[in-house]
This record gives structure tokens, C-alpha cells and sequence, in this order.
């Protein structure tokens, strides 16, 4: 058993404006004592909840990328929060087994 921090990897939106995404949740789990690991799906002006079409800004090759680099540091993630998705390649990340996805070694 490990007094390690769980390890949360957060899918998600970085919007610019509106208490929404990665902007919320990064320091919610960090509060909690939880080491919460970032892979924006976009940057977005705003939330998308009302306030018309933001700008946007996605690059659909970093989340497979960001993952590949945590599997070869050899990093396991706790669990996996996910929310809006530009697409559907960071939702590839949720395969059960895969990479950095398939648990942590001392069963934390």
C-alpha cells in the first residue's frame, strides 16, 4: 500500500472565460490532495454553455502524443476525468489496459 497521491488524469476543455474544464477541476483535485495531470482536448474563448460560438483552438494529435510521452516516463493514472472533447481521439485514452491508463504498479 502507497501513501502516494492518486493520480487523476483530466480530459478535458481549457476555456478562457466561464468556471468550466480544466480551469475547475485542476484545482478542486489538487486541494484534495489528488496530482491531477492535464491533456486539454481545445483552448476555448469561452464554456460552451450559452454564450454563443467560441474561438477555438485544438490540436488532435497532442492528447495521443501527451499520452504516449507519460508511457514512456512510465506513469500510471489512478482514474480518468473526462469532459467536453474536440474529438474523438482523447476518448481513445479511456481503453481499459492501455499505456499509462492501465493502473498503478503497487495497486494504489
Amino acid at each position: 500500500m502507497s501513501n502516494a497521491p492518486k493520480t487523476v488524469l483530466c480530459i478535458h476543455d481549457l476555456p478562457g472565460f466561464g468556471r468550466a474544464g480544466l480551469s475547475v477541476i485542476v484545482p478542486v483535485l489538487s486541494a484534495l490532495g489528488a496530482q491531477a495531470v492535464a491533456v486539454p482536448t481545445a483552448v476555448l474563448s469561452t464554456h460552451t454553455g450559452g454564450l454563443g460560438t467560441p474561438a477555438k483552438l485544438a490540436n488532435p494529435g497532442y492528447g495521443p502524443a501527451a499520452l504516449e510521452h507519460y508511457r514512456r516516463l512510465g506513469l500510471r493514472f489512478d482514474c480518468i476525468y473526462s469532459g467536453y472533447l474536440a474529438d474523438a481521439q482523447p476518448g481513445q485514452a479511456g481503453r481499459a489496459g492501455h499505456g499509462p491508463l492501465a493502473g498503478r504498479p503497487d495497486g494504489g
